[in-house]
């Protein structure tokens, strides 16, 4: 089977993908899938986020066809890219993390009382509720991040959406459970701490 991979170089996949050929995006993901796996590995051993870093870049590249043509360097382009997608992944993780640590100490010393005092099932069915109450799409789009796990490149991939409109979707998917379970009667002290767990 002959490699048509190798039948182009980047630049001359940047022009076909900038036209809107789908086959020499594939063969340029496909490429640099390959590439940047042990690119993103050197950066970060975890390998955590090489998969979502991989996607997402792919998925500039792509959004952003109509500037291929100007690129002089399209593995250095590409590569940067990657590159920093990895460090703000990394650096959102921390904060994230640091943020979740500063909540549980906050909240830690609530947690024997809230775990006493709240109905688990009855907050899981209160939940259940809001989600069912969600616009069609919202819904799917919640139901495929919390529930089954997919990223958010993933879910943008398989719907057919940017990246912004699905963070922009869970962003208000997720006020809104919020907003019905305060409703419920929930303070919002208590769903900080337990809406992370269900």
């Amino acid at each position: 089977m002959v490699n048509l991979t190798n039948a182009y170089t980047d630049k001359e996949l940047f022009a076909l993908i900038a036209e809107g050929d789908e086959t020499a995006f594939k063969m340029l993901f496909s490429n640099y899938t390959r590439q940047l796996k042990p690119f993103l590995y050197r950066l970060d051993d975890s390998g955590m986020l090489m998969e979502e870093v991989i996607q997402e870049t792919m998925l500039k590249v792509w959004l952003n066809r109509d500037q291929l043509p100007l690129i002089e360097y399209p593995k250095s382009w590409v590569f940067k890219i990657a590159a920093n997608l990895l460090y703000n992944q990394k650096k959102r993780l921390v904060i994230d993390k640091k943020a979740k640590e500063h909540i549980e100490r906050k909240l830690s010393l609530q947690h024997n009382q809230l775990t006493e005092t709240i109905d688990y099932n009855q907050l899981k069915m209160h939940v259940r509720d809001a989600i069912g109450q969600l616009p069609a799409r919202r819904r799917e789009i919640y139901i495929l991040r919390r529930e089954q796990g997919l990223s958010i490149p993933e879910i943008a991939e398989t719907l057919g959406l940017s990246t912004n409109t699905v963070r922009n979707t869970l962003s208000t998917a997720g006020e809104f459970i919020k907003d019905f379970l305060v409703g419920k009667g929930y303070s919002p002290a208590t769903l900080l701490f337990i809406l992370h767990w269900l």
